[in-house]
């Protein structure tokens, strides 16, 4: 299963669907600060199946700020990281996917990528699909899960 994951697209669609066009995944994940985007996303692949979070510019978006769920037997804790105050550090993003019991904690807001792993957690920033081109794809089979970054 390969699943897109981008974040803070602002408006800017371009990346975006390029993005999808070229990985053709199995699901897309959008962090936030791009909610309304998906829309056009929808439009021209209107097969996609898409999980989203709203992000401290998705005014009025009706969705969850944070998302646990399962995807190919791997738990993630998706938020956009504004909550969560990941710009200072990643603590309380940190904490919250643990205690979601996730094996994937993905956040966005900074706008940089960040792939790492804090002990068994892989931690997954995609950066800015809508300024730096940059997403994630997550490649997972039988229950475990890598990361590439691309920009």
């Amino acid at each position: 299963m390969n699943i897109l994951v981008v974040s803070d697209s602002h408006g800017r669609t371009r990346g975006l669907l390029q993005a999808v066009e070229h990985i053709q995944p199995d699901h897309l994940i959008h962090l936030g600060d791009g909610f309304n985007d998906i829309q056009r996303v929808n439009a021209e692949f209107p097969l996609l199946t898409v999980t989203q979070v709203p992000g401290n510019c998705d005014f009025f978006a009706d969705c969850p700020l944070e998302q646990t769920f399962t995807l190919g037997g791997v738990k993630l804790f998706a938020c956009h990281g504004h909550t969560r105050g990941v710009k200072s550090n990643l603590q309380g993003a940190y904490y919250a996917a643990r205690e979601a019991e996730a094996q994937v904690l993905l956040f966005g807001h900074t706008h940089y990528p960040i792939h790492d792993n804090l002990g068994d957690l892989l931690v997954v920033n995609p950066g800015s699909i809508g300024y730096d081109g940059r997403y994630a794809v997550l490649e997972i089979a039988d229950g475990h899960v890598t990361c590439n970054l691309y920009d």
